[in-house]
């Protein structure tokens, strides 16, 4: 399923400054979709969603560790 995710996305242009960009962008959707899927209504949800499957979240790899253990 990953790799459909990133493949589906990989198109998506990502609008951000580059010295911006602490995250890569497929990793931010990958956890916004699971949040939502998983009932978060908002970005602080979502945040609460990370921290709460970090562990699983690492199957994935990548940044999307990264992004909640800044965050914690």
């Amino acid at each position: 399923m990953m790799t459909d995710l990133r493949e589906h996305f990989s198109t998506l242009e990502d609008p951000r400054i580059d010295r911006n960009k602490r995250h890569e962008l497929l990793d931010i959707v990958l956890v916004v979709i699971c949040g939502m899927l998983s009932g978060a209504d908002g970005w602080e949800a979502i945040e609460e969603f990370g921290k709460e499957k970090l562990t699983w979240l690492r199957q994935f790899g990548s940044l999307v560790v990264v992004i909640f253990e800044v965050i914690e």
